[in-house]
């Protein structure tokens, strides 16, 4: 019986109940390629299928998220500690008006909000690419990839 609850418990952990699907490991891939100086490239990364990211800066609420997502925010998940920390940046993954994957991101392990992104529609899997630039403190900002027109395009 004792082994019993101890697997419930188990899956009920894996299962991320009370919060918003995790990181899946994310996180850590994350911050292995910024510690490497890498392209940081989500689409890469991510171990699951999504049309867009939303990248939420610092202070930003509840209220504006779901507005710029266009998805209610579950009432059943707490909202990220994003909206009164400055230390961290909200990444929420949505596909088909569902949260796909939602979690916080410490600006000291790179910082997607070095420089505001300019993408209220959120970023899709081709431009959710940031490069690594490392600043004189040591710090890491994870800025969008630059864009190359094609060939045909100049």
């Amino acid at each position: 019986m004792r082994s019993c609850v101890l697997v419930l418990l188990l899956l009920l952990t894996a299962s991320g109940c009370g919060g918003p699907p995790g990181d899946q490991g994310l996180v850590h891939r994350i911050s292995s390629r910024v510690e490497s100086g890498a392209v940081v490239d989500l689409a890469d990364l991510a171990p699951f299928v999504w049309p867009r990211v939303h990248v939420f800066e610092p202070y930003t609420t509840e209220a504006d998220a779901e507005q710029q997502m266009g998805v209610a925010w579950p009432d059943e998940w707490p909202w990220s500690a994003v909206e009164t920390l400055d230390d961290r940046t909200f990444l929420v993954f949505v596909r088909d008006s569902a949260i796909v994957s939602a979690f916080d991101y410490l600006r000291v392990d790179g910082d997607f909000a070095s420089e505001p992104l300019d993408a209220p529609d959120g970023l899709s899997p081709e431009a959710a690419r940031f490069d690594v630039l490392f600043k004189g403190d040591g710090s890491a900002a994870l800025v969008p990839e630059a864009v190359t027109p094609s060939e045909s395009e100049e």
